[in-house]
């Protein structure tokens, strides 16, 4: 049996995160959480949250903090699927970064972006 995958319904549900055109397997490894929004007058908005403790070097700390990989007003796009038939969700500019310590967890960093 051949499989058509131009005419397939089915994806990598892992997305593909870029920040300025770059894209970062550590950020789609390590996505929490994504929510896109669209509003009828076509303003899109995202919400993505990804881990934010992990090796850097010889010891653990924050991945995201430093500010080298996401920063306000870097672009960041999302896409799922593999090329060259992938799907872009998202595209946009970073406008807010929160951070996120629950009780029972670890760290975590949530990015907020416009298109």
């Amino acid at each position: 049996m051949s499989e058509n995958r131009e005419n397939s319904a089915f994806y990598t549900a892992r997305p593909q995160i870029a920040i300025d055109g770059e894209i970062n397997s550590g950020l789609g490894l390590g996505l929490l959480a994504l929510e896109v929004r669209e509003t009828r007058d076509g303003l899109a908005s995202c919400e993505a949250t990804f881990t934010n403790w992990g090796p850097i070097g010889r010891s653990l700390d924050f991945l995201y903090f430093r500010r080298d990989i996401l920063d306000f007003g870097k672009n960041i796009t999302i896409r799922l699927g593999e090329l060259p038939n992938d799907k872009l969700v998202f595209n946009g500019r970073i406008m807010a970064l929160e951070a996120v310590f629950p009780q029972a967890g670890s760290p975590a960093l949530c990015v907020l972006a416009d298109d």
